[in-house]
């Protein structure tokens, strides 16, 4: 077996150790397997490239990983026997030539260690609320990711696009910056202290962005606050998909339209809008932002009790001259 270059295991039960050396295998896949002294039969295989553990139990996650100097691509889901994946400290660090990585199960995998794999392209990963502090999310050859904090892995299904997901956080948001600057799913549930997404987490505009879930955010009143001069000048532009669900202090899309603004707070794209159980809500969209939506398909009002009008009705001194922002 020593031209054997790819393995494919599923639903299987046994120790691979018993296999002579294989030094030319490039990829093992394992799904639903159960695996002895897996981390002993992985000195058979150095010249591993591709690595993907699938619900299958192994007895460790070991050193023995290190030593695949080779490996350019690691997944694990739902490994071990353990509701928590455990990965010892500093060894993720140490896979220098790993290009993709997706941890796809809760594990004690530090933020810090992440930074320093400068290879990176792809990354998965589901991270607690206390496994966040103010280091950055750096990464800069990062093409794909999918980052979800303390919620369900089904959003990571999509790993060719750049996604973010977090639940449940009250912290600052900082350490998110540099992928919210080319994020293209974001979604933000219980996350309080932020009253806005334009500037307070989007300060480039978020123009990347292309869907947007927003639930249970019990500070966030406005979409965008344009009362400072500061915040870019085009948002939103590819924003396609806004989802905005139990937000108790949510006002509008737009806050802060001024003559002297000329903000363009862009939404032609938009197709399909869903907002429900926003009881501070009185007006769904003002009369620019009714003009600017081109492309709506799909709109979706529910268990909002104060809502009074769906199109507002604009006051001269609201809206500059050939100006057609958002306003509130």
């Amino acid at each position: 077996m020593k031209a054997l270059q790819v393995l494919y295991l599923e639903s299987v039960s046994f120790s691979p150790i018993g296999f002579h050396s294989l030094p030319n295998l490039k990829t093992l896949y394992c799904v639903d397997c159960e695996l002895e002294n897996f981390s002993l039969s992985l000195k058979n295989m150095r010249s591993l490239e591709i690595l993907a553990l699938i619900g299958t139990k192994i007895d460790e996650i070991s050193e023995e990983l290190v030593k695949l100097s080779t490996l350019e691509y690691l997944r694990l889901s739902g490994v071990g026997v353990e509701e928590e994946m455990n990965i010892p400290p500093n060894l993720v660090s140490r896979l220098t030539s790993l290009q993709e990585l997706h941890v796809v199960s809760k594990s004690n995998i530090n933020l810090l260690e992440l930074n320093s794999l400068s290879r990176l392209t792809a990354l998965s990963v589901i991270l607690s609320t206390n496994q966040i502090s103010q280091e950055y999310f750096v990464f800069p050859k990062l093409q794909r990711y999918a980052i979800v904090v303390d919620d369900c892995y089904t959003y990571l299904k999509a790993q060719t696009l750049k996604t973010v997901t977090i639940a449940n956080f009250s912290s600052s948001l900082t350490a998110f910056n540099n992928l919210f600057c080319n994020v293209k799913k974001l979604k933000l549930r219980n996350v309080s202290g932020q009253k806005n997404i334009v500037p307070s987490i989007g300060k480039t505009g978020v123009n990347e962005l292309t869907s947007l879930k927003l639930a249970s955010c019990k500070d966030m009143e406005f979409l965008i606050d344009i009362t400072s001069d500061q915040g870019p000048t085009v948002v939103f532009s590819n924003l396609v998909k806004l989802n905005i669900h139990n937000m108790v202090s949510w006002k509008g899309l737009c806050y802060g339209l001024s003559r002297s603004h000329r903000a363009i707070a862009s939404l032609t794209r938009l197709r399909v809008v869903r907002i429900g159980s926003c009881h501070q809500l009185k007006t769904i969209f003002s009369p620019c932002v009714a003009q600017s939506m081109l492309y709506i398909e799909k709109l979706f009002i529910f268990q909002c009790d104060g809502v009074e009008q769906v199109i507002g009705f604009a006051q001269e001194d609201e809206i500059p001259e050939n100006d057609c922002g958002l306003c509130y």
